[in-house]
């Protein structure tokens, strides 16, 4: 039967009413469907649509063809609609052309997303396409470009005019797609597509700079605001219900909106000054202590909610912008930096930072609004006032200029040359954000009425109130005044649900929006306003546990309760040791300080007994507390510290600092950022491995009450088991752990895990805390992590669940670890990276082997006037000198202890110590009597003390055997150990030659003792001969090329002596010359001998190029553990004394050697040095011998040859050094 004609407005496709078919839908799935709803067939329609005769068209698809159709499974087809669409006379390439209309046959289909499903849809379309253009129909030209040239030129005939008209009306190409890039290669002119190629720079062109910023003149004040609002029940209703509920909620909304009706209503008030006045004075009189407390607290959360809203907003738009990890630098204008941070996070932002504001403020509110006690970018004078220029801020320097007070409160007459200025210091591409209300007429009283019952409850003068300037406009009239800037509008805004103020966060740019970019921009997600500087897991924890550390709270707010009265009277009795009349006033003072905490805290844990955690979004602590919380006792602290606290803040400060400290148990400082990660992360399978061995050493740690069993509290083990609960194997446990450890924190954690496994301790709360245990260890590696960084919150929530130990142990753990980083810079040498997991596993054996090789830190403790000496200090790390108080720390007195440090001895006995630190007075006196405080002297020093050789040894024997193993040393002169005994024979060669030198400078040549010398030489050739035979064997005592370099050079000088001494006999005889020097040449490159250094891990660093530019190649495999190489000869002595220097240095190898032989000298009682040379560790006298003189007026010294075992040498040298010894020469091994 005939379609019936009907009217639709959706053009899809479309043929003539004669027409079969026209164009498809697609819809795409990653999978095959496996239910198909149709095959893919004609529509039944179709099959008996009347043809006319005159329009008809030959070239109907065969019976075959459908049933070819039909039979496919690659192509679903879901449903046929059929729509009759009029003629279009309004499109360039219309598809219904017909003046009669045309029917649209419209097919949805489904397919998988494959190659094979693609192409049989293409030889679908191209049949289907075929068909309708031989019935004198169209196509619909989107989807997929599946149609050839030739049936998109049958279909629309112009279009080789449209690709025309589109180079004439879109020269730059800004109009784009697939489409158009596919079909368009055939028509458009080749200079076209080079445009075409060409990136696009920006979508406009910067504005000419505007000379005018037409500002049109607006009532700064409107009258009867109060009254006004009050009448209107729509706007009263919004008032209380959004504005004092929603946006402003410091105060009970309902008790506020009673005070503003009462104002409001009070003949007496005339004008809204008055009504001010009033309503100010309810609020005031309202607020007690405890009120005051609640209002503060209510402030704090608000403040949190509004940085948070501000920057979801900020982050909003800008991700809409495409401009995400773009903006870097950054202006705030009229605040104290409130949401610096906070967009510094989440925007990604890397650059320099500037405030405009008054004046730099450590006031509390200051420090809540910027969110750090210290400024968060480069301050900038500006008044609000004046709106003058940003001085300090470069031309085209800033991404972004965040403006959130409002411009309504800039003088008018300012506006202009303000906003110059934002234009001047933006970059192209910059955003200006502001915040301003669409001030309408109908909202005029309810954006006055916001303002001044804000000022009114903040504590605004009515001198302040009534002088704020408020310019309210709409929104329309600040884009427009803004376009005059030559900014351009973003039409992006963002706005605070329920806001019935209707201030909008709106954002213009200066153009060009986009410049080129490397890569695509991020997507921002909408961050926390606070830093989360939580690990993952750690975050996890205080996430699920928020009911366990609010009984903890609730628990500690009992104690306060219970102790603060008693503290309060102990201080009182203290107040005895003043006057009576300082006893009034100071009891009075206390009295006024203690009271209101009690309240505070009688009413707060009602207030937290009452919190119900009812969602997954609610479960978090930072809703109870919000993070500026945790600054207010720093910033009360840094008033107290700057001397501009009142009495009640410094007994306030006083009272919460004693707080604090008991809760933390120490009084360090908060944490700091960690160095830079590690090459190599620590992968789950080498954890897993460890706690596999922990398993099955400790299999009591399986059963389900293990930790509590472990002796930790209740609460504790109930935060643990909430946190564990989602963790069912040793595997996730490994995968959390190796999340947390880096590859530093990763090797003495094993080390320490193993080591507890070799001793077989079990672990338990008390061998974790205890200090030096092998559990404590492990614990403290972990903490110190770069990836365990708790913020603060998190460390005091430590105290409320019985884990008090752990906020000093991770501070003490990342400070050991900042003190093992290595400094990138000069001759500093750092540890070698890790370039794969051998590498990795080698480093870790190595380190376990240095563990103990240097002496550790020491910590001693003295009271003032019982100071003893320190005789055995090679360093002094840190000393502090005083006493805690209230109102005192203790002074650092680390450099003044340092000088007092001499030949390894630290003189405090007798030593007034306030006089040589420089501390003390009348008002320090006093303050100690009425605290009872003593001054104590605390000092980490190092020891010099040495191993015994029977415990050294063997443990360096294990180091250098594993560094050779793992390829860092070389096996240079393994075996050319007898070099370094007869070097000494060599040398003495070339000093008795000096000697004779050196002679002819006093006496005639013919009086030098020849024959002596060389007599002298051959005692000493035998006696290192000997002792090469002893410790080498005999093939290497005289068949060795070192006993022939030492014995032939010997026998020439015989002879030559012998000669000289014959020719000096006849003393009359005219002296004949003509004799030759001794001397060979010598090959630099391998003139060179390796050293082994070790240096405390934790010691100050080292510039090498600045210790002696003959040092090369250095190396360090691991941290402390250096390998050079030095010249030898007498530059190896030389090297080895300015190394000796160091009392935290030692050789531990040189040349793959573990002796070498020294020669020392010295005059006066040779029995003596004998004695003490003798008593050295690690040193051997081989030989003494002394030279018939020296070459110079005077006795002759007396030369000792030494073996030293290497890891002594630099104490050998330091102690000849003390003793008047001096090192002569320390003889190498080079060949």
């Amino acid at each position: 039967m005939p379609l019936k004609r009907s009217r639709v407005q959706l053009l899809i496709g479309a043929v003539r009413r004669s027409a079969i078919i026209c164009c498809m839908k697609a819809q795409f799935q990653s999978h095959s469907s496996t239910s198909h709803f149709f095959r893919l067939t004609i529509p039944s329609c179709c099959k008996s649509t009347s043809v006319p005769a005159a329009n008809s068209s030959p070239g109907s698809a065969e019976p075959s063809q459908f049933k070819r159709l039909a039979a496919t499974t690659e192509v679903v087809l879901l449903n046929t609609t059929i729509r009759f669409v009029e003629q279009d006379v309004d499109t360039f390439l219309p598809y219904a052309k017909d003046q009669e209309g045309m029917f649209a046959f419209v097919l949805y289909y489904r397919l998988p997303r494959t190659a094979a499903a693609d192409a049989k849809m293409k030889e679908f379309h191209d049949w289907f396409v075929k068909e309708t253009l031989a019935l004198n129909g169209s196509f619909y030209l989107p989807y997929r470009r599946h149609y050839s040239f030739e049936q998109l030129e049958a279909a629309y005939p112009q279009i080789q005019d449209f690709f025309a008209k589109k180079e004439v009306y879109d020269p730059l190409g800004l109009f784009d797609n697939l489409w158009f890039r596919h079909y368009g290669a055939k028509y458009l002119s080749e200079p076209y597509k080079i445009a075409l190629s060409q990136p696009v720079v920006a979508t406009s062109s910067l504005a000419p700079r505007i000379t005018e910023i037409r500002v049109p003149q607006v009532p700064t004040r409107r009258a009867n605001a109060f009254r006004d609002l009050l009448s209107n029940p729509l706007l009263r209703q919004n008032f209380k219900d959004g504005f004092l509920t929603q946006i402003f909620n410091v105060m009970d909304h309902e008790q506020l909106f009673r005070m503003i009706l009462k104002a409001a209503r009070d003949p007496e008030n005339r004008d809204d000054i008055e009504i001010y006045r009033a309503l100010q004075r309810q609020v005031n009189e309202s607020s007690g202590p405890v009120g005051a407390a609640l209002k503060t607290w209510k402030q704090l959360n608000q403040l949190s909610a509004q940085k948070s809203e501000l920057t979801r907003e900020v982050c909003s738009i800008v991700s809409h912008l495409g401009k995400f990890g773009q903006l870097h630098d950054l202006l705030s204008i009229g605040d104290a930096g409130r949401l610096v941070l906070s967009l510094r996070r989440a925007l990604h932002m890397k650059g320099q930072c500037w405030v405009a504001h008054d004046a730099f403020s450590e006031d509390v509110p200051a420090v809540m609004e910027r969110g750090s006690l210290d400024p968060v970018g480069t301050h900038v004078s500006w008044q609000l006032m004046e709106a003058g220029p940003f001085l300090e801020v470069p031309d085209a320097s800033v991404d972004l200029v965040t403006m959130m007070q409002g411009l309504h409160h800039i003088p008018q007459q300012h506006l202009p040359g303000f906003l110059q200025e934002v234009v001047r210091v933006l970059r192209p591409g910059g955003l200006f954000l502001f915040r301003e209300h669409d001030a309408l007429p109908a909202l005029m009283p309810m954006l006055e009425l916001a303002h001044s019952v804000f000022n009114a409850v903040m504590g605004v003068t009515d001198k302040e109130e009534e002088m704020e300037l408020r310019a309210f406009r709409p929104l329309s009239e600040w884009r427009q005044i803004l376009e005059t800037t030559g900014l351009e509008d973003s039409m992006l805004f963002e706005m605070e649900p329920y806001d019935p103020t209707l201030d909008e966060m709106i954002c213009f740019y200066k153009p060009p929006l986009h410049l080129p970019r490397p890569s695509a921009p991020l997507v921002a997600d909408v961050p926390d306003v606070v830093p989360n500087q939580l690990p993952e897991a750690v975050a996890s924890f205080v996430e699920t546990a928020p009911k366990v550390l609010l009984r903890g709270i609730l628990d500690a707010i009992d104690g306060l309760l219970d102790t603060l009265p008693s503290a309060v009277a102990i201080f009182k009795e203290r107040l005895k040791a003043f006057s009576s009349g300082q006893q009034l006033v100071a009891q009075s003072l206390v009295d006024q300080a203690a009271e209101p905490v009690l309240k505070i805290l009688e009413n707060l844990r009602p207030l937290l007994a009452q919190v119900d955690f009812t969602s997954p979004a609610d479960s978090s602590f930072a809703n109870v507390i919000p993070a500026e919380a945790f600054l207010v006792v720093p910033a009360l602290m840094q008033k107290v510290k700057n001397g501009k606290a009142s009495a009640n803040e410094m007994f306030a400060a006083a009272v919460i600092k004693d707080i604090l400290d008991t809760l933390q148990g120490q009084k360090a400082d908060g944490p700091k950022k960690t160095e830079e990660a590690a090459a190599v992360e620590v992968t789950k399978q080498e954890v897993e491995t460890l706690l596999r061995k922990v398993l099955e050493e400790f299999p009591q740690l399986q059963e389900e009450n293990a930790i509590e069993g472990m002796g930790f509290p209740k609460r504790a083990t109930q935060v643990v088991l909430s946190r564990m609960g989602n963790i069912s194997n040793v595997g996730e446990v490994a995968d959390l752990l190796a999340a947390y450890l880096d590859e530093e924190a990763w090797i003495e954690f094993r080390a320490a895990l193993l080591e507890a496994l070799h001793d077989k301790v079990p672990p338990s709360a008390d061998a974790i805390f205890r200090p030096k245990t092998t559990w404590a260890r492990a614990l403290t590696a972990f903490l110190g992590s770069r990836h365990v960084q708790p913020r603060s919150q998190a460390l005091m929530m430590c105290q409320y669940v019985g884990l008090e130990q752990l906020p000093g142990m991770w501070r003490t753990a990342q400070a050991l670890r900042r003190s093992q980083q290595s400094q990138q810079s000069h001759g500093v040498v750092s540890p070698a990276p890790i370039r794969s997991p051998e590498d990795a596993e080698r480093k870790r054996n190595l380190q376990r082997a240095l563990n103990g090789l240097t002496p550790p830190l020491r910590r001693v403790e003295m009271t003032e006037g019982h100071q003893r000496d320190i005789c055995d200090v090679a360093e002094v790390v840190s000393a502090s000198f005083g006493y805690y108080s209230i109102t005192a720390r203790p002074h650092d007195v680390t450099g003044q202890v340092q000088q007092m440090v001499s030949n390894g001895k630290l003189c405090l006995r007798n030593v007034d110590l306030c006089r040589a630190f420089g501390v003390g007075g009348a008002a320090d006196g006093l303050r100690r009597v009425a605290t009872g405080n003593t001054r104590q002297l605390e000092i980490r020093y190092r020891s010099n003390q040495v191993m015994p050789p029977e415990h050294l040894l063997p443990r360096i024997t294990a180091v250098l055997e594993r560094l050779r193993h793992s390829g860092w040393t070389e096996d240079r002169h393994s075996d050319d150990g007898e070099y370094t005994w007869y070097k000494l024979n060599e040398w003495m060669q070339v000093e008795i030659l000096q000697i004779f030198g050196q002679s002819l400078e006093t006496e005639p040549w013919y009086r030098f003792p020849y024959i002596q010398f060389m007599k002298v030489y051959f005692d000493v050739l035998f006696q290192e001969s000997n002792i090469v035979q002893e410790k080498l064997g005999l093939k290497k005592a005289f068949g060795s090329m070192a006993f022939v370099t030492s014995l032939v050079p010997g026998l020439l000088m015989t002879v030559l002596f012998a000669q000289m001494k014959l020719l000096a006999i006849p003393l009359l005889s005219m002296p004949r010359f003509g004799f030759g020097g001794f001397g060979e040449s010598y090959d630099e490159s391998r003139a060179r001998e390796q050293l082994v250094v070790l240096r405390p891990k934790d010691a100050p660093k080292v510039d090498w190029k600045n210790l002696d530019e003959r040092i090369t190649d250095i190396t360090s495999p691991v941290e402390g553990l250096f390998i050079m190489k030095v010249p030898t000869f007498k530059a190896l002595t030389d090297i080895c004394k300015i190394l000796a220097q160091d009392e935290n240095m030692t050789v531990l190898q040189i040349s793959a050697q573990k002796q070498v032989q020294v020669k020392v000298s010295a005059k006066g009682n040779d029995a003596t040095i004998n004695r003490e040379l003798s008593s050295l560790a690690g040193c051997e006298i081989v030989s003494r011998f002394a030279y018939p003189t020296d070459g110079v007026p005077g006795p002759a010294s007396t030369q000792w040859a030494l073996c030293i075992d290497v890891p002594y040498l630099l104490s050998t040298i330091r102690a000849c050094d003390q003793r008047g010894i001096c090192v002569e020469q320390i003889y190498d091994f080079y060949c």
